[in-house]
């Protein structure tokens, strides 16, 4: 029975029921007959049966009156409320579960997405860009072949985890044509020739003293 109208149906008659046999039922054999009642069921088996149970005159098994009062016994409409109340609350928890998952899944994608859009951006940004250092969090310090960082805290966001620094590449500075001199073995350049050329690789030129 798992229709929702077919659960109803069994609550609506367990509780038409269940008011009036609060107390607990127990059950007894009597030769080919079981009994299901209630009572206080001492050591004289002082029992005040309701129900009587002779079902293995049709099932052909001596122990099913037995049995089938033992399951009566336990199915009782008290115990039928209380499990048809477990149900509901485990379902709803189960629809919770549900509708949590489908958030951080919804969640999760949103996030994804800004993340992909985030290193996108970042590639951009890096372009021909080149990893000048390794910063290591998981051992607290930072190695480059520029420099080297010694790390004193690191947050838990970066922890146990190793992010590369980066700077743009140094280009190359392509030196202007050499001039001789009367094909001597002295040469010069021109200074504003040289000057362009370290500027073009990203240089900077000051006038000295």
């Amino acid at each position: 029975m798992t229709d929702t109208t077919d659960i109803k149906a069994l609550r609506d008659a367990a509780a038409l029921i269940a008011h009036g046999y609060k107390q607990r039922w127990g059950c007894e054999t009597n030769e080919d007959t079981g009994f299901v009642g209630v009572g206080t069921f001492d050591h004289e088996g002082d029992l005040c049966p309701f129900i009587e149970v002779s079902v293995s005159n049709w099932s052909d098994e001596d122990g099913d009156d037995e049995h089938l009062a033992e399951f009566l016994t336990l199915a009782n409409p008290v115990a039928i409320l209380a499990l048809l109340d477990q149900l509901e609350a485990e379902r709803q928890r189960a629809d919770d579960a549900v509708a949590e998952r489908n958030t951080s899944l919804k969640q999760g994608s949103a996030a994804r997405n800004e993340f992909d859009k985030i290193t996108a951006e970042l590639a951009a940004l890096k372009g021909d860009q080149v990893p000048v250092a390794v910063m290591d969090i998981q051992h607290g310090r930072a190695d480059g072949n520029l420099f080297a960082v010694t790390l004193t805290k690191a947050g838990h966001a970066l922890k146990d985890d190793v992010y590369e620094l980066f700077t743009a590449p140094q280009k190359p500075v392509v030196l202007p044509r050499s001039h001789y001199v009367c094909g001597c073995a002295y040469r010069f350049m021109s200074a504003p020739e040289v000057i362009a050329a370290i500027e073009a690789a990203g240089g900077i030129v000051k006038d000295g003293e």
